[in-house]
């Protein structure tokens, strides 16, 4: 075969090649998105449902901006403070009256084991305590200075402390303190606050979270006592 046969023979070969048959059906997604893209179909085509797959109706997966996902707070720690100089509290009638140590410096307040008061000498004090929360929600314990009927009828910080929480049993309370005049000074709420939300635990698990673990002086080795007593830590 000459040179010229040979090329002619390759030049028939390419143009008797198969050519793409484009009328072969597209794979299934390429198909349905074509489906979507032609509007007219989209609302007739059950294609476009399996599509679209969860996305098929917007109505059920959409949400209101004020919608709330519920959550319950399950309270691990209660504070034990009195109420801060910028924000409003109320308090409940429910009190309980025992021993409590103070610690100035760190602002943490410690229960006393009845069988460790003896170790008191100062430092110590009687309140009362009382389950209360401020405008935001925020709940805790107030410790309250026990009227004794006398020392403290001269002390004007007690006294006044005592004010404050007699007031806020009944309205949004302030008490800021006042070192000029030595004493609390007692606003209430001019705005609308809505209703209390105290705490929905017992008080006798409100005071179990308040005081567990170290906040309990339960014996002669606790921290508090052995650094009375001068020991090195």
């Amino acid at each position: 075969m000459t040179k010229e046969a040979i090329k002619r023979a390759d030049t028939n070969s390419v143009n008797n090649s198969v050519e793409p048959d484009n009328s072969i059906a597209k794979p299934a997604d390429d198909e349905i998105a074509a489906v979507i893209a032609n509007k007219g179909a989209a609302e007739t085509d059950p294609r476009v449902d399996h599509a679209l797959g969860i996305f098929s109706d917007l109505t059920a997966l959409e949400v209101s901006p004020t919608e709330v996902i519920a959550a319950k707070e399950i309270l691990t720690v209660m504070p034990v403070r009195r109420p801060k100089k910028n924000e409003f509290v109320r308090a409940q009638e429910t009190t309980f009256t025992t021993f409590l140590y103070q610690d100035d410096d760190e602002g943490v307040y410690y229960f006393i084991e009845p069988a460790m008061r003896p170790y008191f000498i100062a430092g110590s004090a009687v309140k009362v305590l009382v389950p209360a929360v401020n405008q935001l929600g925020a709940v805790f314990i107030w410790p309250v200075p026990a009227d004794d009927g006398q020392s403290s009828r001269n002390n004007s910080w007690n006294e006044s402390h005592r004010g404050a929480y007699q007031q806020a049993k009944i309205k949004w309370t302030k008490m800021v303190g006042d070192r000029v005049a030595r004493q609390y000074r007692v606003y209430e709420a001019s705005g609308n606050l809505p209703d209390p939300q105290f705490c929905s635990l017992p008080f006798n698990q409100q005071i179990a979270l308040a005081f567990s673990g170290i906040n309990t002086i339960s014996d002669s080795e606790h921290p508090v006592l052995r650094a009375m007593r001068g020991d090195i830590p």
